[in-house]
C-alpha cells in the first residue's frame, strides 16, 4: 500500500495483472474506370486479452486468508473483405453500391480457483454448497470456455441527389444476414446446485434483415446548412461468461438489439471558416437493449437483455478562430437515457423501475479546448489546455444509488522543436481530481478512478530534417 495515497490503495491475496494484444492487417485496391471507381478491402484481425482477479475481495472474504484466483482470457481472429462500386464525383448524383462478408472466431474462458484443496469444504460452506458423496475434491470451482462463430453477409448502397439547388436527398440502407454459433463448456463446485460439475450448453441465433438511413439536407447559405436524418442499426447477442445456477442466477446468453435514431441539426460555417457551429437534436429508440448486471453471489457479471429504452438529447459544438495562431473548441452534450419498463435482475437487488436513468449515459457532457500554436521559424512553439467534465450516472442497472461521473479533469501540454528535436511538457489531471469513471459492486465494492496527476516530459526526433 502507498501511504502516499491514502484510501486509494488495494491489497489482494493474489497478484492481479493484464494483458492486451492486437494485430491488424488491410490491404486496399482501387481500379478506376469509366463508370468511378472499383474498390476492394480486406482485413485480418487478431487480438487477445488477459485479466486476473482475486476473487476473495469480489466476495467479500479476503480476512479467511484463502487465495481464489479468478482469471479471464479472450482470444478473437476474423477477416473480412468489401466490394463497391464508387460513382465519378458528381455535383448533382452520386453513388455507390457493395457487398461484404466477414467471419471471425472468439474463444472466452473464465477460472476460478482454490489455491488449496483443504480449503474446498470450507467455501462451499460459505456459498451455501455441500460436497454430495462420491463427488471427488477439486480446486476447480469454476472453469468456462465459450467458442463463438459468427459469419455476416451484407449488401449495402449509397445514393445522393441534389435538387432545387438547395436540396440534398441521401437514401441508402444494408442487407444483412448473420448466423452465431455459441457452444459454452463449464465444469466446477460451483455447478452442483444444477445436480451436476459439468454441463454443456448451445445456442444458434440467425438473423436477417435492411437497415436503412435517410436524410435530406437544405443549404440555407453558403455556410449554412439545416438537415434531418433517420436510421435503423442492429448488433449481434452472444453467450455470458457465468455459472447458470439457483446460486449464481446468471443467463446463458443474451439476444441481439436493435435501434433507431431520428436527428436534425443545423451546420454552419462564418467569417471564413474563422468561427464553425453546429447544433442537433436526438431521438433514440433502443429495443432488448442489452445491460450489464451481477450475479447474487457478487462474483460474475453477465449481460441480459432488459426491454427498451428512449434517449432524447441534444448536442452543440462550435470552434472560434480569431487570430491564426489561437483555436477555441467547446463541445456539449445533453442526454437523457431512461429504461420504459420495469426490469428485474432475478439477483437479490430491487427491479429496476420505468424512467430509471441508464447506466453509462450521464446527463451532461462539456469538452473545452484552447489551442495556441505559432509559426516562428522551425521551432513551432504550441500550448494546449483541455478541460472535460462528465456528468453523473449509476454504475449498474441493478445498483442506481451507486454514482459514477460527476467530475471535472484539466490536461494541459506545451512544447517546442529545436533542430529535429521535440520537447512537450504535459499535465494530466492537474487538480488531481478524484475522479470515480466506474464501480465493480460486490460484497466487496471496487472503485476504478482516472489516473491521478501525471507530469511528465516527452522528447522526440524527426530525422530527415
Amino acid at each position: 500500500m502507498n501511504p502516499a495515497l491514502p484510501g486509494l490503495e488495494k491489497s489482494t491475496l493474489v497478484p492481479e495483472p493484464s494483458n492486451n494484444d492486437f494485430w491488424l492487417a488491410d490491404a486496399h485496391y482501387e481500379w478506376k474506370n469509366p463508370l468511378g471507381s472499383l474498390i476492394l478491402i480486406g482485413g485480418y484481425q487478431e487480438k487477445a486479452s488477459y485479466i486476473a482477479y482475486d476473487g476473495a475481495t469480489q466476495l467479500g472474504i479476503q480476512s479467511l486468508k484463502i487465495q481464489l484466483p479468478l482469471t479471464q482470457f479472450g482470444h478473437t481472429h476474423g477477416y473480412n473483405g468489401e466490394l463497391r462500386l464508387v460513382s465519378r464525383p458528381s455535383d448533382t448524383f452520386n453513388w455507390l453500391a457493395g457487398i461484404s462478408y466477414v467471419n471471425h472466431q472468439e474463444v472466452f474462458n473464465v477460472d476460478l480457483d482454490v489455491a488449496d484443496l483443504d480449503n474446498v469444504p470450507t467455501i462451499l460452506g460459505l456459498l451455501g454448497l455441500k460436497l454430495p458423496p462420491g463427488v471427488a475434491a477439486t480446486t476447480k470451482l469454476f472453469d468456462e470456455n465459450a467458442t463463438i462463430r459468427a459469419p455476416e453477409e451484407a449488401v449495402f448502397f449509397d445514393a445522393s441527389y441534389r435538387f432545387f439547388t438547395d436540396f440534398k436527398l441521401s437514401v441508402g440502407g444494408r442487407g444483412y444476414r448473420n448466423i452465431i454459433n455459441n457452444n459454452i463448456d463449464s465444469e466446477g463446485l460451483l455447478l452442483l446446485p444444477t445436480g451436476n460439475v459439468q454441463s454443456t450448453a448451445q445456442n444458434v441465433q440467425k438473423a436477417d434483415g435492411f437497415n436503412p438511413k435517410v436524410s435530406l439536407s437544405y443549404d440555407l447559405t453558403k455556410g449554412a446548412m439545416l438537415y434531418a436524418t433517420y436510421s435503423k442499426g442492429y448488433r449481434l447477442g452472444g453467450p455470458n461468461l457465468a455459472p447458470v445456477t439457483p446460486f449464481t442466477t446468471a443467463k446463458s446468453f443474451y439476444n441481439p438489439d436493435n435501434v433507431r435514431n431520428v436527428e436534425v441539426g443545423v451546420k454552419s460555417r462564418w467569417w471564413h471558416g474563422r468561427l464553425t457551429a453546429e447544433v442537433s437534436a436526438y431521438d433514440i429508440g433502443w429495443n432488448d437493449i442489452p445491460l450489464l448486471v451481477q450475479d447474487s453471489a457478487g462474483l460474475f457479471k453477465y449481460l441480459v437483455n432488459a426491454g427498451n429504452a428512449r434517449s432524447k438529447g441534444v448536442e452543440g459544438a462550435f470552434a472560434i478562430h480569431p487570430v491564426s495562431y489561437i483555436t477555441y473548441r467547446s463541445a456539449v452534450s445533453y442526454g437523457d437515457g431512461r429504461l420504459k419498463n420495469e426490469f428485474n435482475p432475478n439477483n437479490g437487488r430491487p427491479p429496476a423501475e420505468p424512467g430509471a436513468q441508464l447506466p453509462g449515459a450521464p446527463d451532461w457532457t462539456i469538452t473545452n479546448s484552447l489551442i495556441g500554436q505559432w509559426d516562428w521559424g522551425t521551432h513551432e512553439p504550441s500550448i494546449t489546455l483541455i478541460h472535460r467534465y462528465v456528468g453523473g450516472s449509476p454504475s449498474n442497472i441493478s445498483y442506481p444509488d451507486v454514482r459514477v461521473g460527476n467530475y471535472n479533469l484539466l490536461d494541459a501540454r506545451a512544447g517546442f522543436k529545436l533542430d529535429g528535436f521535440g520537447i512537450t511538457a504535459f499535465g494530466k489531471n492537474i487538480t488531481d481530481t478524484y475522479a470515480r469513471t466506474a464501480v465493480n459492486n460486490g460484497a466487496s465494492p471496487l472503485t476504478f478512478l482516472s489516473p491521478p496527476r501525471t507530469l511528465g516530459i516527452e522528447v522526440s526526433y524527426q530525422f530527415g530534417q
